[in-house]
């Protein structure tokens, strides 16, 4: 089984698509004004992202612990998607670290939505050496 697609709700779709397409590589597929628009990657996962009060319905706030996450292969990859984000003016929970067995970090945008960016650390790949 496979996850097909996420519908992520946004007050500012235009804002939201530029975002995901600057910072994680997503190509846009449609949009539908300042509605709606239809991304996707390059492992065929489609993301929707959608304004409700565009559509006159209620914008709702995301629970607590709700969030995003991206997993990438490497803690190299995790410092440039890093390196990328900070480039972009995006405020950090902490820099990429070690988390439970994986590397990397959390922030919030778009609406205060919680996103993790992190790879897996196995015997093999470690975490960057922390400078004192």
């Amino acid at each position: 089984m496979q996850l097909n697609h996420l519908n992520l709700c946004v007050s500012n779709v235009p804002e939201a698509c530029s975002f995901f397409q600057r910072c994680f590589d997503l190509h846009l597929l449609q949009q539908h004004k300042k509605a709606l628009a239809v991304l996707s990657d390059e492992h065929c996962f489609t993301l929707v992202l959608m304004n409700p009060q565009a559509l006159q319905q209620e914008m709702r706030p995301y629970p607590d612990g709700f969030h995003i996450g991206f997993l990438l292969d490497t803690p190299e990859q995790v410092e440039q998607t890093y390196q990328r984000l900070v480039a972009e003016g995006v405020q950090f929970l902490h820099e990429p670290r070690k988390i439970r067995k994986s590397y990397g970090f959390y922030f919030t945008a778009l609406d205060d939505i919680l996103f993790e960016v992190s790879c897996p650390l196995s015997l093999q790949a470690t975490a960057p050496q922390e400078s004192a």
